[in-house]
């Protein structure tokens, strides 16, 4: 594949239970959790915009945006505004073709 080909993104999510929505590609990893000797963070410490960054955004794209907008128009990582919601979803397994999202 060359840089140009579109990136496949396979989304495989269990036990949502309907408590999820939006979805997204952020700046940087979650960071890594440490030792076993150290407290793991809660959620709201790993996943927060201080340890991921927003959303990846390099042509600094308008957000969120309306549904059915073709997929350059919106955030490179807005997954959720480019193929839906995980609203009302128990569990996910889809992939997706993003020539946007780059490796």
């Amino acid at each position: 594949q060359s840089p140009w080909d579109p990136t496949a993104v396979s989304v495989q999510l269990m036990g949502l239970n309907g408590q999820a929505g939006g979805y997204h590609i952020h700046e940087w990893p979650v960071p890594w959790l440490g030792s076993s000797a150290s407290p793991l963070p809660t959620t709201a410490q790993f996943c927060n915009g201080n340890a991921v960054g927003g959303h990846y955004n390099p042509f600094n794209a308008t957000y969120p945006l309306p549904t059915g907008m073709t997929l350059d128009n919106y955030e490179v990582g807005d997954l959720s505004g480019k193929f839906g919601s995980l609203s009302s979803s128990v569990s996910v397994n889809s992939t997706y073709s993003d020539a946007s999202v780059t490796l």
